[in-house]
Order: C-alpha cells, then sequence, then structure tokens
C-alpha cells in the first residue's frame, strides 16, 4: 500500500488556476501535481484542462523528504497553495538557498 498524501485543492500560476493538488508519496520521497478530476464537466473548458494537465507533466516529480520540502514546494507554488496546504510550522530560513527550478 502506497504512503501517500493529497493536499487540499488550491490554485496555482502553474495549472492556469484549474484546482490543483499537491501529492506526495512519502516512502519515494516525491511530489508531483495533480488535478482535481473529481469536478463536475464545465462546458468550453476542455482546452484549459488539457494545458493544465500538461503544466502538471511539465512541473514533473520533485524531492520531497519531509514537511520542510512540502512546505517549500507549496511556497513555490504561490501564495494560494500555501496559504491552504501548508503543513506544521513554517520557517522561511528553510528556504535561503531553496531553488524552486527542478
Amino acid at each position: 500500500m502506497n504512503n501517500y498524501d493529497y493536499s487540499p485543492d488550491f490554485q496555482c500560476d502553474q495549472t492556469g488556476g484549474v484546482p490543483t493538488r499537491l501529492v506526495v508519496d512519502w516512502d519515494k520521497e516525491i511530489a508531483w501535481l495533480e488535478l482535481n478530476d473529481s469536478l463536475p464537466p464545465v462546458p468550453d473548458f476542455e482546452a484549459a484542462w488539457k494545458a493544465a494537465e500538461n503544466a502538471c507533466v511539465e512541473w514533473g516529480k520533485r524531492t520531497c523528504r519531509d514537511a520542510a520540502d512540502y512546505n517549500r514546494l507549496l511556497k513555490c507554488l504561490g501564495e494560494d497553495a500555501f496559504q491552504t496546504a501548508s503543513i506544521d510550522e513554517y520557517d522561511e530560513e528553510d528556504d535561503e538557498d531553496y531553488d524552486c527550478e527542478p
């Protein structure tokens, strides 16, 4: 059984505002973005959805070993992502040398 955690949905520039969540596999120490596929279909939204799916793939899989890594990834995704889904205490000093690019 996988040891996955799913963040609450948030909006970020990476996926053009389509409701997104950060998924973490703690056993493999990786995280990735997924769209909220439980949303009801919206007419004329297909192109935006496909673009957001492609953006998730482009964002790729990132290293995520602990809560600090998780929070840094959210911080890189923007304020809404961080405010909605951050966990534990957050220390901005942890970000000093963190590069948001993979």
